[in-house]
């Protein structure tokens, strides 16, 4: 792979207690020449602490952990370094756990069950200002929204204009600014634009921020994917029956045994 030396590698901090996913993302980011983990660390607790010694710009942070879990380490890191970006990655895809991840600060919200290079790229997104949502986790989101609402002044917001409708769909559907650009046939800098003006017109800011008011307006509607297909997701799954995206590609680089 060819390295950009103008552009810095976007420096990275694992926290996940599980030591084959975290020896897997370490591999992983070996591989990607933009991307550079600084460090991992299995607990909640030291996440902080972590932070100052090693100064990531994105933190990858699970969710179910000991002591203290990934939605109060991200509450303590946003708290105590609002500069540090934290992307939820977990197996947790429950709308109840994401709405509180999203509130205690994370940019965004992966499952383990992301393939590798869409998880490089949700990185590179989130460091530069985006967000990030898995396409099961906005659908969840959405439809939970839509049965629960609550009143808002998302309510009366105006209606986005043809462009920004566009737009708004592919935040429903979880895609990348750079996916939305090949699907519709532009740049990702009119994508971005795009965000921009009905971040403007709503006065509102974040991706996460205008899909939850979208729903509650009436303007985003569930991706073409009916509840009942989305496949629960346990809340821990020590041993997962089908190996993970990771596992697959780690598996093809090393063959069938690995040290």
């Amino acid at each position: 792979m060819t390295t950009d030396t103008a552009t810095a590698p976007v420096r990275v901090l694992i926290v996940d207690d599980d030591d084959e996913f975290r020896f897997l993302l370490v591999k992983f980011s070996d591989l990607a020449d933009d991307l550079e983990v600084v460090g991992d660390v299995s607990a909640g607790a030291e996440v902080v602490q972590a932070c100052e010694e090693l100064r990531p710009e994105v933190v990858l942070m699970d969710i179910h952990m000991p002591d203290v879990d990934g939605i109060e380490a991200t509450t303590r890191l946003t708290k105590a370094h609002p500069e540090i970006v934290v992307l939820a990655l977990t197996v947790m895809a429950d709308p109840a756990t994401v709405a509180r991840m999203l509130r205690a600060g994370a940019q965004g919200y992966l499952l383990k069950s992301t393939n590798p290079s869409e998880l490089a790229a949700h990185v590179r997104a989130v460091r530069a200002g985006g967000g990030a949502l898995s396409p099961s986790v906005a659908a969840a989101l959405i439809d939970d929204l839509r049965r629960r609402p609550e009143p808002s002044a998302a309510t009366s917001l105006p209606p986005p204009s043809a462009a920004e409708q566009q737009v708004l769909d592919g935040l429903a559907r979880g895609l990348t600014n750079a996916r939305m650009a090949e699907d519709l046939g532009i740049s990702p800098s009119a994508v971005k634009a795009r965000l921009e003006s009905l971040s403007r017109k709503w006065e509102i800011s974040g991706r996460t921020r205008l899909l939850m008011a979208g729903v509650q307006a009436g303007y985003v509607t569930p991706p073409e994917q009916p509840r009942s297909s989305i496949p629960p997701i346990p809340p821990i799954v020590p041993e997962p029956v089908e190996p993970s995206p990771l596992m697959t590609w780690w598996r093809h680089l090393t063959g069938p045994k690995r040290t």
